[in-house]
């Protein structure tokens, strides 16, 4: 405990006579008060909203909360040689759309792209807002050979939403996308860095496309 805030009861045994000599009293103090320090900041992040772990614009996932997941799902053994195919989906020219027609219809764009994505996952697929114009959509267990197809979907569907705007007449929100499979044995880190590599790329080859990159490149 600290301050007479009470988390649990330590109880330390040795065998050793005269083993709880002043050093290894301080030893166990500093021990129970890691624990205290861990109970307690397990409780508040039980304790936190929902919405804290949310996207306030789109009411996705948020950055933080699905880069947790991921590494959840990484620290799982898995038997197969992938563990899913990772994209990062961002929509063009999202800066100009902002100074144009203001940061309302900005967020409006955003609301509307999340919902598309929505309506392309399946329950076990994860979409989230990781931040500005960009989202990560990560699909479990979808075979690699599938994964190009999977994100034109996704790039069609973006492609059919109009500008939220009055004054846009009959302009549509366009994406790109990075897309890479994620074999078993590879680090989350290196999945999203090459994911992130890929939308780089779809931006640099006229934006509006899909970039595959193998996770042997």
């Amino acid at each position: 405990g600290v301050g007479g805030d009470q988390r649990g009861l330590l109880g330390v045994y040795a065998t050793p006579a005269n083993y709880f000599q002043p050093l290894h009293v301080g030893l166990m103090q500093t021990v129970g008060q890691l624990l205290h320090a861990t109970l307690v900041a397990t409780r508040r992040e039980a304790a936190r909203p929902a919405d804290a772990l949310a996207d306030p614009i789109t009411g996705l996932v948020n950055r933080h909360r699905a880069r947790k997941l991921l590494e959840e799902t990484w620290m799982q053994p898995s038997d197969h040689e992938s563990r899913g195919v990772l994209a990062f989906v961002a929509l063009d020219r999202f800066r100009d759309l902002n100074d144009r027609f203001g940061r309302l219809t900005g967020d409006h764009a955003l609301r509307d792209a999340a919902q598309v994505l929505l309506g392309q996952a399946r329950r076990s697929d994860l979409v989230a807002r990781w931040g500005g114009d960009c989202f990560l959509v990560w699909l479990p267990h979808l075979a690699t050979s599938n994964a190009g197809t999977t994100a034109e979907k996704i790039r069609v569907a973006l492609a059919a939403l109009p500008v939220p705007s009055d004054q846009a007449a009959d302009e549509r929100l366009t994406a790109s996308l990075g897309v890479t499979p994620a074999p078993t044995h590879e680090p989350l880190s290196s999945v999203l860095d090459r994911a992130e590599r890929a939308l780089l790329r779809a931006k640099q080859s006229g934006r509006n496309c899909v970039i595959v990159a193998r996770a042997d490149l």
